[in-house]
């Protein structure tokens, strides 16, 4: 004996829940801000360096190119001080 599953049956419960995620979707997206668009799409540089200084930190390098508005993130080990260090530059001529 075969089971039958009639899914023609649940078929507007799946496109209501469908919608209610899509919605959810683009409304989270609207209140957070839109989307956090990466390097490609903005533009800018994203070097990851690694420093001998050991009194180097995400502080005294955000200082240092404050006129580029860096994002400075540390990775790695704690006393590695390997950091990503993502700017958006722009051509002012």
């Amino acid at each position: 004996m075969e089971k039958i599953i009639h899914f023609t049956k649940y078929r507007f419960i799946a496109f209501a829940f469908s919608a209610v995620m899509i919605i959810s979707f683009f409304a989270g997206s609207y209140l957070k801000g839109g989307l956090n668009y990466g390097i490609d799409f903005v533009g800018g540089y994203k070097l990851i360096v690694k420093f001998e200084d050991k009194s180097a930190n995400e502080g005294t390098i955000r200082s240092a190119l404050s006129e580029f508005s860096p994002t400075v993130q540390q990775i790695g080990e704690a006393g590695k001080n390997e950091y990503i260090i993502s700017t958006k530059i722009e051509n002012k001529v």
